[in-house]
């Protein structure tokens, strides 16, 4: 499979794509891609792999050194970080899914971690706190088929902080009717689309259309696509929900296309288990992502 930026050599690139400020990095275990704003992932394709994230295709632009400025709109794709709240906020005059998605970060620590390049750390912070009474750091782990996403948050106030979170993740598959997400089978769930009823997933979830599921869920889902000859393994901590989600006929008004080809698969907390963090105290929201190929 052709990666994206085989132009580059390995090590750490700035560049713009997407009309987004980003940081590249290509190692031996293939490509990773930041935006500045936002620290969101833009891109990971594991060596010999197809790319693991969907990206909208109205989006979709040749990468290049150069700012695009004719792009300006926000990228829907890859995973945005819901955080400090995610969903709609009490006040509605604070923006959906929290401040950490619209905020400027930076890269404070690039390692690999042996010789051969095929362990790498990142750390990424906010240029400035999105929210004093919180503190929040993100740690990628990337080595060959296996992403790991840390998204830590500590209490640097002396009262109780509320919090709830997703790493809102948007998994390229073939096509949504065409995959199962094992995992979810007997789990209780919050249906947003039939005004949060309370209903249980009896059967494996499979032919999916449109979906907004919250999940009570702790444990593994796995993304089975035999289109795409693989697997994406989503095992989580620090996560009492798993949130489902695909528009399906509501895309066009999301300005979305090839709808049928993300299914998104989030760590969260959300409304329904929302965090209260004591003063000093710190939780770390954590998916581990690992792909696994299917013999044809």
């Amino acid at each position: 499979m052709q990666p994206l930026f085989a132009q580059y050599s390995h090590g750490l690139h700035e560049i713009h794509y997407l009309g987004k400020a980003s940081w590249l990095i290509v190692q031996s275990w293939g490509e990773l891609l930041v935006a500045k704003t936002g620290a969101q992932i833009l891109h990971y394709q594991p060596l010999e792999q197809q790319p693991v994230f969907w990206l909208n295709e109205t989006e979709q632009v040749l990468p290049s050194a150069q700012n695009n400025s004719a792009v300006a709109e926000p990228v829907r794709g890859g995973v945005p970080l819901c955080w400090p709240w995610f969903g709609f906020h009490g006040d509605d005059t604070k923006p959906k899914h929290g401040l950490a998605r619209t905020a400027q970060w930076h890269l404070q620590q690039h390692k690999t971690l042996n010789a051969g390049s095929e362990l790498s750390r990142l750390l990424f912070r906010p240029t400035q706190q999105p929210e004093p009474v919180l503190d929040v750091l993100l740690q990628l782990e990337i080595s060959r088929n296996l992403l790991q996403i840390t998204l830590s948050t500590k209490n640097v106030s002396a009262v109780e902080q509320p919090l709830t979170q997703a790493l809102h993740s948007y998994f390229l598959v073939s096509d949504c009717a065409a995959i199962e997400l094992q995992g979810l089978k007997n789990c209780d769930y919050f249906d947003k689309l039939d005004a949060g009823a309370l209903k249980t997933q009896s059967q494996t979830l499979a032919n999916i259309q449109s979906i907004d599921n919250i999940y009570h869920h702790s444990g593994t889902v796995t993304i089975i696509d035999p289109k795409m000859e693989r697997n994406i393994v989503v095992t989580k901590q620090s996560s009492r929900s798993t949130v489902v989600w695909n528009p399906g006929s509501a895309a066009e008004e999301l300005a979305i296309v090839r709808e049928q080809q993300f299914i998104c698969v989030e760590a969260a907390n959300t409304e329904v288990d929302q965090l209260v963090l004591s003063p000093g105290q710190n939780v770390s929201l954590q998916q581990s992502i690992v792909i696994e190929t299917i013999d044809a």
